[in-house]
């Protein structure tokens, strides 16, 4: 049976403030360790008033000494922004005091203008991206020889080390991800159409086919990342969809709330006639209603996609229902 795990937004609800989102989060992660969920990542997100983790390896510290079990990670770590020694650094140093629990996810997504400025304002220029993911595998798995800068360890000089996934959908980047022996993480949520659907289905059997096993160890394996609602009753789901609607219409980028929105101001939010449609069109992008409704559409999609892993995001207000979605999904499940 496919293996399951959790993305955590570290959401901060009406009513509560960053602390009190980032103890939610740990509760999540403690629940999901409990139900023997198989990860549970954090997201990196700056800017955005709703969301408190803009640091996902110092959560992830504290995530790791608060669960037994599950392993932890980032989906993911923002790499454009960094420097890929400091990265591997920091996660061989997470990977020396929890062995075997830890994954290194990594995307591109810049941000905002405004965060970009902020965040690179002291480089004159960026060093390629797939040469970046290169240069992390290398310090990662202590390949120095290999090193761009082969004067160089990264420390903790471990004989261990992290998983890597790379996030995305493209062809470019499943066969970057494939080359370099890296997990693929797929995001169904960026699938707006057939045509979209049918193009990233075609980037996983690029990612297979080019597949090379590497100094990660690591086998080929496509994760599966999909808005999942799931509640005891459909009027509940439909309830707690109507917030997520108002949510993912992200305007401002996504600076609207201050607050993730609860079913009561989804009511009250007046939508645009586009508003309507875009809400309508996400709909096909989340799996909403109660376990028997939710199970047979996970199914499909992971079979249609060919899913090793699914990452379950439930993206929804309110920690008491983002705990019973996922003890509802563990009882179908695991």
């Amino acid at each position: 049976m496919v293996e399951l795990n959790v993305l955590d937004y570290a959401m901060i609800d009406e009513g509560k403030n960053a602390e009190q989102a980032l103890h939610d989060t740990i509760r999540l992660a403690q629940l999901a360790d409990r139900l023997r969920f198989k990860r549970f990542w954090i997201t990196e997100h700056h800017n955005v008033p709703a969301f408190a983790c803009s640091s996902p390896e110092l959560l992830m510290m504290h995530i790791l000494g608060k669960t037994s079990h599950i392993k932890v990670g980032s989906g993911g770590i923002m790499l454009p922004h960094y420097s890929p020694y400091k990265v591997a650094e920091n996660f061989r140093m997470l990977e020396a005091f929890y062995p075997g629990r830890v994954d290194l996810g990594i995307g591109n997504n810049p941000g905002t203008p405004a965060v970009k400025r902020a965040m690179d304002e002291d480089k004159s220029e960026y060093l390629d991206y797939q040469q970046s993911i290169v240069d992390l595998r290398h310090y990662l798995t202590n390949q120095q020889s290999e090193q761009r800068f082969s004067s160089v360890m990264a420390q903790p000089n471990i004989s261990h080390h992290p998983d890597m996934w790379l996030l995305s959908i493209s062809q470019r980047s499943a066969k970057m991800a494939a080359q370099q022996g890296m997990g693929f993480a797929v995001g169904t949520f960026l699938l707006p159409d057939t045509d979209s659907i049918r193009a990233t289905q075609h980037s996983i059997a690029t990612y297979r086919q080019h597949f090379e096993i590497t100094s990660l160890q690591m086998s080929p394996s496509v994760m599966l990342t999909v808005f999942v609602i799931v509640t005891d009753t459909e009027k509940e789901a439909t309830r707690l969809l109507q917030a997520l609607d108002v949510w993912l219409l992200g305007k401002r980028y996504f600076a609207e709330f201050e607050r993730f929105p609860s079913y009561e101001t989804a009511l009250q939010y007046q939508p645009t006639a586009r508003d309507k449609a875009r809400m309508q069109a996400s709909h096909s992008k989340i799996l909403a209603g109660t376990i028997t409704q939710v199970t047979p559409k996970l199914d499909a999609m992971i079979q249609d996609f060919q899913a090793d892993e699914v990452l379950v995001v439930p993206l929804l207000p309110n920690i008491e229902n983002r705990c019973r979605t996922l003890e509802l999904l563990a009882q179908a499940y695991l």
